[in-house]
């Protein structure tokens, strides 16, 4: 059953030993089936729980600040392909964890959204049964990309500097 966002978040373990802290997710996307299955994607986790989506680019800003969410997982269609809005974003709200939901596979768009404090890149293609984790990894502080996204980003940033140090 999904969590919901009512008070702090915060919650005692079942053995009553600790608090833990929810995981309070905005979803942003323009598209309400990807809405609805994102949220079909965490229903079932208890530690996840999503805040009311923003479904206009206009009102993201101010969403993000009136619910200050954990973790902001949002398209890069619904940002226009304009990346520094997530610096923008995180400028605002430095515990803000990014994670970018993306049809593309450009290795040096996923440079430039890293660079703008993208925490992760989710790929449409993969099984939404990832997002929670993903989710988690951000939070605690990691990154997320797939294997194959990784390994594409790693082989352009070796393959520039192959092309930079021929023309040197």
């Amino acid at each position: 059953m999904q969590s919901t966002c009512d008070g702090d978040g915060a919650r005692w373990s079942p053995s009553r030993t600790e608090l833990i802290r929810d995981i309070h997710v905005l979803f942003a996307d323009n598209h309400p089936l990807t809405l609805s299955g994102l949220k079909s994607a965490v229903a079932s986790q208890g530690d996840i729980c999503v805040l009311p989506e923003c479904s206009n680019r206009n009102r993201l800003r101010d969403a993000v600040l009136h619910h200050s969410p954990h973790v902001l997982l949002v398209s890069s269609e619904f940002l226009d392909e304009q990346l520094d809005e997530i610096g923008n974003l995180i400028a605002e709200n430095v515990n803000l964890r990014v994670i970018l939901l993306t049809n593309r596979n450009d290795p040096e768009f996923f440079e430039d959204a890293l660079r703008n404090g993208a925490s992760g890149i989710f790929e449409r293609q993969r099984p939404v049964e990832y997002i929670p984790l993903a989710i988690r990894t951000v939070m605690n502080g990691g990154f997320w990309f797939e294997q194959v996204l990784a390994e594409r980003m790693l082989d352009g940033m070796l393959n520039k500097r192959t092309k930079a140090s021929t023309l040197d």
